[in-house]
């Protein structure tokens, strides 16, 4: 599976800056949803765009967007933990099949499935109050529950299967009228989880948490409940909690316990020249000046959506809506190789040129065998439950995907390209790797054309609809428009 070395003789079209300028530049007259400002790098074989900055870093204020802003990242933390601990795994340090509980002790015990109940249910395990962020609004349901039948292991974590996930899943699926069929479960763990700590993870307080990544991780073990069956796919925190497996095995390899940021700057962020890649800004950094002020999408009384600053997109929370300065505003225990990743375009543009070279830096150092970045690229992992509400939802459910078959594996989406499909979209041509950020930041890496492309707005969705409505204004024409131009 090892991938290509890059192709210095694909390009894009000799008029590629012009059109990609006229391109996004149109972005910021769109009628539908009026984005701020955003930045945008690119790169072909020996064609290069950017970084290039597009409108204003800051709507109330008026400052123009910096190409070297520095972007929340969000979601898009998930491949680099995965590459990460990929290069423990090829040191022979765990194996992808490896219960979670080998390295975890609080997580070796007995998981709990829960469930919103109804009449099938005959001995409900409670009550309790979940809570709505996007729509604002609290419900008292009765839960039901199940043990786990699976164990959970060291691939459910890289491929998001944990059973660990979001409480906005259930959000969303009320928003769409139980069309994903979470049954609340998202909600209903959350909540639980949240008995242990009350800000253990909120959609309106993602890293605000004063806990250590150990102690977060040991809380989740507390609660001792899950969304999903673990292998089935339930996208969440699975990338925290492989977080902390690193730190173990590094610490048991090394002799040295070594907290996740130095891991990250000593394995990743260092010899790839990512020269502002980091987790938290500590107090006077002067990269803070750099970091946008976060926006979110809300629907008005008129049902039109318009952009804000994050905390006002959505109603009123408890613990306060703490996004917008989660990663800036003093530096905070828990290091999420979830989400916890600050950077600026051209620095994720660097992983993507490491995976390009096949996992050696610039000065030919190899930090990921060809195997590995094959893995990392290319393969699905076995013993999968694709075959969910969820995975349809982010088109992810595999060979079931009515397009070009799509997983969620090692922190990211990886495409099968296959001929016997009836439709697609521009954005799953040729074979591509993807994922996105909870601030619609995204990138798109194809991976046999030495290509790829990174889209970073900060924008929040809090919501389908409204996170639809940034990728279709600004995420698939800015790579519909980088395609468009390959020769």
């Amino acid at each position: 599976m090892p991938i290509a070395a890059p192709i210095s003789s694909r390009t894009l079209a000799p008029h590629y800056e012009e059109t990609l300028n006229r391109v996004l530049g149109r972005v910021l007259e769109n009628p539908k949803l009026s984005i701020p400002g955003f930045v945008v790098i690119c790169r072909r074989g020996a064609s290069v765009y950017g970084p290039r900055a597009f409108g204003f870093a800051d709507i109330e204020r008026k400052r123009p967007m910096r190409p070297d802003a520095m972007m929340r990242m969000y979601s898009m933390t998930k491949v680099l933990t995965s590459t990460v601990a990929l290069m423990l795994y090829e040191k022979g340090l765990f194996k992808l099949n490896d219960p979670v509980g080998k390295y975890l002790p609080s997580f070796d015990r007995d998981w709990t499935v829960v469930w919103e109940a109804d009449e099938a249910d005959a001995a409900p395990l409670g009550e309790l109050r979940v809570h709505n962020m996007a729509l604002g609004r609290s419900t008292t349901v009765r839960y039901a529950g199940a043990p786990a039948r699976n164990l959970m292991r060291i691939k459910h974590l890289m491929t998001e299967t944990s059973g660990i996930g979001y409480d906005s899943w259930s959000d969303i699926d009320e928003e769409l009228g139980g069309t994903i069929g979470t049954r609340r479960a998202f909600q209903i763990a959350n909540a639980l989880r949240s008995r242990v700590h009350p800000t253990l993870y909120k959609s309106s307080s993602i890293l605000g948490q004063d806990l250590t990544l150990a102690e977060f991780c040991d809380a989740i073990a507390e609660a001792g409940v899950l969304a999903t069956e673990p292998g089935r796919f339930s996208y969440g925190l699975g990338a925290a909690v492989l977080g902390r497996v690193i730190e173990v095995v590094h610490a048991a390899h090394t002799g040295t316990p070594t907290k996740l940021s130095d891991i990250f700057q000593a394995l990743l962020f260092d010899p790839l020249g990512m020269r502002d890649a980091t987790f938290f800004l500590e107090d006077r950094d002067p990269r803070a000046d750099r970091v946008p002020p976060l926006h979110g999408v809300r629907r008005n009384a008129d049902g039109a959506l318009a952009v804000v600053r994050a905390r006002d997109s959505v109603p009123q929370t408890d613990p306060p809506y703490s996004n917008e300065t989660d990663h800036v505003a003093g530096l905070r225990k828990q290091e999420s190789g979830d989400t916890g990743t600050l950077m600026t375009v051209e620095d994720y543009g660097k992983f993507l040129d490491f995976l390009a070279r096949g996992g050696v830096t610039e000065g030919d150092e190899r930090l990921l065998g060809p195997v590995g970045v094959g893995m990392l690229t290319r393969a699905w992992l076995r013993g999968l439950d694709l075959d969910s509400g969820l995975a349809r939802y982010f088109n992810c459910a595999g060979t079931l995907n009515a397009t070009v078959p799509t997983s969620f594996q090692f922190g990211w989406a990886i495409t099968r390209p296959t001929l016997d499909i009836e439709e697609y979209q521009p954005t799953e041509h040729p074979a591509a790797c993807y994922w996105s950020g909870y601030a619609n930041t995204s990138a798109h890496f194809f991976r046999d054309d030495d290509a790829w492309i990174v889209v970073a707005p900060q924008i929040m969705g809090h919501g389908a609809s409204r996170s639809e409505a940034v990728e279709s204004v600004l995420t698939r024409p800015a790579v519909a428009a980088f395609l468009d131009l390959w020769r």
